[in-house]
């Protein structure tokens, strides 16, 4: 009899069966809800500012296109005014070259012609000479 006495004394009492918790679960799904309402503001901030973005990124490649087409023109155009230039100043220096030299013929052919017309001056003495000479002569 005391074993069942000990036994009855010591034995544990019934379990107690779990309950469901009440509004528990509501507060954690009311938390995932914001949670998802703050990702899905900051993924349409995202997209929108991304989407700005790439608009920004493609006028700016448009833009650098174009100036590097009319850059590479610009070079073209100044290249072949460049190479023009370059042989109208070779054609124009070997103008001057021949030029000068008929030039210079020119004023040496002037220089004899005019020892030729030109009338020097006598001295004293040569028209003295002459004179003696034309007198003599007579």
């Amino acid at each position: 009899r005391l074993s069942q006495a000990y036994l009855a004394q010591q034995a544990p009492d019934a379990p107690v069966l779990h309950s469901a918790a009440q509004g528990a679960g509501g507060g954690i799904i009311a938390m995932l809800e914001v949670i998802e309402s703050d990702f899905g503001k900051s993924l349409a901030s995202t997209e929108m500012t991304e989407d700005a973005a790439a608009t920004a990124y493609q006028k700016l490649s448009m833009e650098n296109k174009m100036a590097k087409k009319l850059k590479e023109n610009d070079v073209e155009f100044k290249t072949k005014a460049a190479a023009g230039l370059d042989k109208e100043a070779t054609e124009l220096a070997s103008d001057l070259d021949s030029t000068q030299t008929e030039l210079d013929a020119v004023m040496e052919y002037s220089e004899k012609i005019r020892a030729m017309c030109e009338v020097k001056p006598e001295t004293y003495e040569e028209r003295a000479g002459r004179r003696r000479a034309e007198i003599e002569g007579l």
